[in-house]
């Protein structure tokens, strides 16, 4: 990762033309989105892309500090979320 953090997929969630890519990163709890956003796109390239199913659109790439089930809210765990929509191959940072 270019911030140097230690990460490890959690899960990958498939929906229809969205796929959802779960890391954990302990070290996030003290960190801002300034400081992850590359790891995030890194993510995206490096992860997502090679092993994304024909027809998948887009991709969300999530870092969390610990677990959180999909879906639930956990404001005192730090998470990062960001959005990508696949074009030729890459990852285009879309904004929520």
């Amino acid at each position: 990762m270019p911030s140097g953090l230690s990460v490890t997929l959690h899960e990958v969630i498939a929906e229809e033309g969205l796929t959802r890519f779960r890391f954990i990163a302990p070290a996030i709890a003290d960190l801002d989105y300034a400081d992850v956003s590359a790891d995030i796109a890194t993510l995206c390239e490096t992860v997502a892309i090679p092993s994304l199913d024909e027809g998948v659109e887009q991709v969300v790439i999530s870092l969390s500090a610990e677990i959180v089930p999909f879906g639930e809210t956990a404001p005192e765990i730090t998470q990062f979320f960001d959005p990508f929509v696949i074009e030729d191959g890459r990852c285009m940072w879309e904004p929520f």
